[in-house]
């Protein structure tokens, strides 16, 4: 008798001989060889002589159906092969295919960027390797999370004031500060700082925020740190409205005197300590400043950042300003200071105790830029002169506002040797432009023969300002018509002071006139032109001072189309 699996041969007599196919479970019957019987499980085998019957076996299919969940993004992937990177949200990759019966299915989950796996339901549970045993069909659905980051905000500098968030959560600052929060991957959290008055608030740092806007946003694609700073409110420099003859002060105290009782006259009283820039022998002007930085004249309008700064004579905005709040555009005042901040060998009056002919003090020019502004020419002891002051109270930091992008255009100076021509002048304009990441097209304020230097740009535009954002005027027209610059723009691509008695090439006797003596329209170098120097406010003497030879290097302004 056959029963094949165990035997599988048999003598039998001739005649015929049914064969009875009877699968095991997970398998199912595909065949025989015998003719006749196909796929039928009984199978009549006629037996004349030695006769072998084949029949064929094959294993049960089972369909494992994946899915995806939850608010993350993710795919799952299986070994063995068939179900391949199955998301279902969005659909994409294999999520369903047959597997032989008994086999073990390995699933692999692989969060997309920003999510992570949380769990498998189904055939699965929990959150870690899911083996599916395929012995009937099976149904997995792998969850994912979205991630979530912190986001820290810290406080900084000597002022106070707080930063808020939107989406909530952030409120940093006051009597509950909460400074950390979690937010969900991208989201864009926009962060807002709100000084506490009088403190002012100076700018961002990390986090991707940059720059003194009052609102910054933080794209949460990671853990993130953002500081905010804040700056107690600036101190005031101004020049006296009064003039002294420097001989007759007495002392540098005395000095301080006078620039003490200008803030104390004034309605409501200017608060605070303030000093004399001006040195002794035994005194250097910086040095009496203390430990103060971050100075602001009288109409708010930026100075000098920090005592680094004045030495070196990096100022913002020329000192005009008295403590009224009055434009004093050209006046001189005593200081016997030079550059660095220190006292200047043309004397101190003996002390200022003296104002006999023949005896000089240093004496700076409210309108220059650079130092120009502490020594400009010596001045007589007996003459009348005007006084710079400081506040001394405060460390605060002063910074230019950055304006909107397309708002402005930017000028800067720069070196040039005149042979090239006008159009050499605008490409080494450009070159040192692109060479400092300054966009935009740029030319030389300079004139020819036929045409003002002023005429190749547009009035019409908007205003130019410095690489550091300080205006140069508030408007582009006014450049045809101002007797002064609010601020010289004495500044490189690079954003480095020029030095303010360099040379300005000029070629005419304005920037509205046409040239008349400009080294063959710059291209002879052994000609003359005119020229001013490039760090005077007056634009009559920054364009147009003088007559110099046309064979070495001096500065231009490039200014943005």
């Amino acid at each position: 008798m056959i029963n094949c699996g165990t035997v599988c041969s048999e003598m039998v007599m001739p005649g015929t001989v049914t064969l009875i196919a009877a699968p095991a479970t997970g398998s199912v019957f595909f065949g025989w060889s015998a003719p006749g019987c196909g796929s039928n499980p009984m199978c009549p085998v006629s037996i004349t002589a030695d006769a072998t019957v084949t029949a064929t076996f094959t294993l049960t299919t089972h369909l494992l159906s994946v899915s995806t969940s939850g608010p993350g993004t993710g795919t799952v992937s299986s070994t063995p092969a068939g179900i391949l990177a199955c998301a279902t949200v969005p659909s994409i990759g294999t999520c369903s295919a047959l597997f032989d019966y008994n086999t073990m299915v390995t699933l692999t989950p692989s969060p997309a960027t920003g999510s992570s796996f949380s769990a498998w339901n189904g055939a699965c549970g929990g959150n870690g390797t899911c083996v599916v045993t395929m012995d009937q069909a099976r149904m997995v659905t792998a969850s994912f999370t979205v991630n979530s980051y912190p986001l820290a905000v810290t406080l900084t500098g000597m002022g106070s004031g707080s930063v808020t968030s939107s989406p909530p959560g952030i409120t940093c600052g006051g009597a509950t500060p909460d400074c950390f929060e979690s937010y969900l991957y991208d989201t864009d959290v926009t962060l807002t700082a709100n000084a506490n008055a009088p403190s002012l608030f100076v700018g961002w740092s990390g986090g991707g925020c940059t720059g003194s806007a009052p609102t910054c946003i933080v794209d949460m694609l990671s853990a993130q740190s953002v500081t905010a700073k804040f700056s107690p409110p600036p101190n005031r420099m101004f020049v006296t409205s009064a003039t002294f003859a420097p001989g007759s002060l007495g002392s540098v105290f005395n000095a301080d005197t006078k620039c003490q009782q200008a803030a104390d006259a004034l309605v409501p009283p200017l608060a605070g300590t303030y000093k004399a820039w001006l040195s002794s022998s035994s005194s250097n002007a910086l040095d009496r400043l203390q430990s103060a930085s971050g100075w602001v004249r009288m109409d708010n309008k930026p100075f000098a950042n920090t005592k680094a700064d004045l030495a070196n004579a990096m100022l913002y905005n020329p000192p005009r300003i008295d403590e009224r709040g009055n434009d004093l555009f050209e006046n001189f005042v005593a200081t016997a200071t030079g550059p660095g901040g220190t006292y200047s060998n043309n004397g101190d009056c003996v002390n200022y105790s003296s104002t006999a002919g023949g005896l000089n003090v240093a004496g700076g020019n409210t309108m220059g830029q650079g130092f120009l502004f502490t020594m400009f020419q010596p001045l007589g002891c007996g003459l009348p002169a005007h006084l710079y002051c400081f506040g001394i109270d405060r460390q605060a930091t002063v910074i230019p506002p950055v304006p909107p992008a397309g708002t402005v255009r930017h000028a800067f100076m720069m070196v040039w040797f005149p042979g090239g021509g006008l159009a050499d002048a605008d490409a080494q304009c450009q070159l040192d432009a692109v060479a400092n990441n300054r966009p935009g097209t740029y030319r030389a304020l300079l004139p020819t023969t036929t045409s003002s230097a002023l005429s190749r740009f547009n009035l019409t535009g908007p205003p130019w300002v410095r690489v550091d954002n300080v205006p140069i005027l508030p408007t582009a027209a006014a450049w045809s018509t101002a007797s002064y610059f609010d601020s010289a723009p004495n500044l490189s691509a690079a954003g480095t002071f020029i030095w303010d008695n360099n040379v300005n090439w000029a070629g005419a006797s304005s920037i509205t006139t046409v040239g008349t003596s400009t080294c063959g329209d710059w291209l002879n170098s052994s000609l003359q032109t005119t020229y001013g120097i490039s760090g005077h406010t007056k634009i009559d003497r920054f364009f147009g001072l003088n007559v110099t030879q046309c064979n070495f290097g001096a500065t231009i302004t490039c200014m943005e189309q």
